[in-house]
């Protein structure tokens, strides 16, 4: 997963929107600081849940998927 293109994607589409980052923050329940860092791809510290929260949050769905040598395992 390319974080910075993850984080661009979901400041895209939350201007999209026309929402600023306290407005996605309050929809999920997170602070701005947190909304702040995923858009920068700082996704280190956060949880699988505050990424997923703040990927529904403005209707987008959110697909991780796990491959071993370019092949999905669950085959």
């Amino acid at each position: 997963m390319d974080r910075q293109r993850f984080g661009r994607s979901v400041r895209a589409l939350r201007q999209r929107l026309g929402w600023r980052q306290a407005d996605l923050a309050e929809k999920c329940g997170l602070s701005q600081g947190v909304v702040s860092r995923l858009e920068r791809g700082e996704l280190a510290r956060l949880s699988t849940v505050a990424v997923e929260r703040l990927a529904i949050a403005p209707g987008a769905e959110l697909d991780i998927r796990l491959r071993w040598r370019g092949e999905d395992l669950d085959r």
